[in-house]
């Protein structure tokens, strides 16, 4: 599934918004340069599609938690590198700097 395209089949269900809501569980930013910190960002999202069964029931809170997620992006500012790994797994690189 690309940002481009909507699921569609079985997944449109799986991730129909109004039915499983989307929930925030942590959000984390730092900076990791090895010798100049501020040169290169992490950021580490963490989220999780409710469990559509139980929030029927009436679930709420922990018992109404879903199917998680764990977003990283790692820039490098000075080289321009950039990753981004979804569940450990990596789904972007690239490298260079942008062009103004």
């Amino acid at each position: 599934m690309t940002a481009m395209t909507r699921p569609s089949g079985a997944d449109s269900a799986r991730y129909d918004l109004v039915k499983n809501p989307i929930y925030q569980i942590d959000l984390t930013t730092a900076s990791t340069g090895k010798v100049v910190a501020q040169t290169k960002r992490r950021v580490r999202w963490r989220f999780g599609f409710s469990n559509a069964a139980a929030l029927a029931d009436g679930g709420t809170g922990t018992e109404a938690r879903g199917e998680e997620h764990e977003v990283i992006l790692i820039w490098s500012l000075t080289s321009g590198k950039r990753l981004v790994m979804m569940d450990g797994k990596e789904v972007h690189f690239s490298m260079g700097k942008p062009t103004a």
